[in-house]
């Protein structure tokens, strides 16, 4: 973090929002390098070069050379405007950083059944129950295994869970494999024999069976509680 102008600057989003300002300003100039460099009071033409091409690359560590810009090309309400926004969108990074960091660390692993119905045959009732009984619970002392234990404890869950099921979901049809969610961004697929199929990454978002009740959709959460989002 800086303080530049009377705003506080990230080191990464502002950087390049400022970068492109000046870039603008350069090109608005019409001088050569040399000569824009000149205007800003450099003496030694290759460290004011070298600086400025810094700055145009995202790199703000020399703050002479960015506050001689704004001395001497104005351009004021823009580069407020760069750093406004540049504090909007690191605010916006670290509350989004804050709620991963939250999220892994109240996250408890589960097993998702997969299933070959999209659709459940009764919405009304896979709805208003949950349709629980496609996570799989994994207990807390498995939890505190490694993560080899965990994996050959899970699998002899997937295994077990589909002989006892005979190889069906109820209202979604037959299983057609699982998932071992361990983060809310990582999981591990297998097949139904419980062998490993493939690790993937990215936020599993599971397409729960929901209800429309007046222009409102209705969801029942993992945990049992409701989402209800205007439709």
């Amino acid at each position: 973090m800086r303080i530049c102008g009377g705003h506080t600057i990230s080191s990464n989003t502002s950087d390049q929002l400022v970068s492109k300002l000046v870039a603008q300003i350069v090109s608005d100039s019409g001088l050569k390098r040399s000569a824009f460099v000149q205007t800003l009071g450099y003496k030694n033409l290759t460290k004011g070069s070298r600086n400025l091409d810094r700055l145009l690359h995202g790199n703000l560590n020399d703050q002479w050379c960015l506050k001689r810009v704004q001395e001497v090309y104005g351009r004021r309400k823009e580069f407020e405007k760069a750093f406004l926004e540049a504090a909007r969108i690191e605010k916006e990074q670290r509350k989004e950083e804050a709620h991963d960091r939250l999220a892994h660390e109240h996250f408890e692993p589960y097993i998702y059944v997969n299933h070959s119905l999209n659709t459940p045959t009764s919405i009304t009732a896979a709805a208003f129950s949950g349709a629980r009984w496609r996570y799989l619970d994994i207990p807390q002392h498995v939890r505190e295994r490694s993560e080899e234990a965990q994996l050959g404890w899970v699998s002899w869950r997937v295994r077990r869970h589909f002989k006892e099921s005979r190889g069906k979901l109820l209202l979604f049809g037959d299983i057609t494999g699982y998932e071992w969610v361990t983060y809310p961004d990582a999981r591990v697929s297998l097949d139904i024999r419980g062998k490993c199929r493939i690790t993937r990454f990215g936020v599993f978002r599971v397409g729960g069976p929901g209800l429309v009740y007046k222009n409102k959709s209705i969801e029942v959460r993992r945990d049992g509680s409701l989402n209800i989002q205007p439709k």
